[in-house]
């Protein structure tokens, strides 16, 4: 595409020149038909690859597989794009759940969000923790999860184990 656009513009200044030097040597009794003629020529070297008149022009545009290629590309960035906002959604409501935790006493507590992915996006949807405290600890826990992230209950899965 490179070669093919130098040559154009090569085209362009010899045809340029060439027509100067027209004008030069004809001087002036011919110089208004002579500048017609030459308007003509410049108008054709510059317009023939927009018409496609002459020459293989068509490699001046970009490939349909270009094309296709950058779509590939976006979808590929809107995949790492969703699974990056997945992954700071995860860390950040489990964060925010361990800090309520410490806050209300549960000791040792860890969280684990599962999303749901949809097309406006992901949200936490089922939870499992684990962690040691009182019984009324937990279940202030688990009722502020459920207002403060619209976990249910039903959905919240506490274990004492290690697993």
């Amino acid at each position: 595409m490179n070669e093919l656009l130098s040559q154009w513009i090569i085209g362009i200044y010899a045809g340029a020149a060439l027509c100067s030097a027209c004008i030069t040597i004809l001087g002036k009794n011919r110089s208004g038909t002579v500048k017609f003629v030459c308007g003509l020529i410049m108008l054709y070297l510059i317009a023939a690859p927009l018409f496609g008149l002459g020459g293989d022009y068509e490699n001046l545009l970009p490939d349909e597989s270009l094309y296709a290629s950058a779509e590939n590309y976006a979808a590929e960035a809107e995949k790492t794009r969703r699974s990056l906002e997945s992954s700071v959604i995860e860390d950040s409501t489990c964060e925010y759940i361990l800090s309520k935790a410490k806050e209300l006493g549960v000791g040792g507590a860890r969280a684990e969000v599962t999303l749901n992915e949809t097309d406006a996006g992901a949200y936490p949807y089922e939870l499992k923790l684990w962690g040691e405290g009182p019984e009324e600890a937990k279940i202030s826990l688990t009722k502020w999860i459920e207002s403060e992230l619209g976990i249910p209950t039903e959905r919240q899965y506490w274990s004492d184990e290690n697993d």
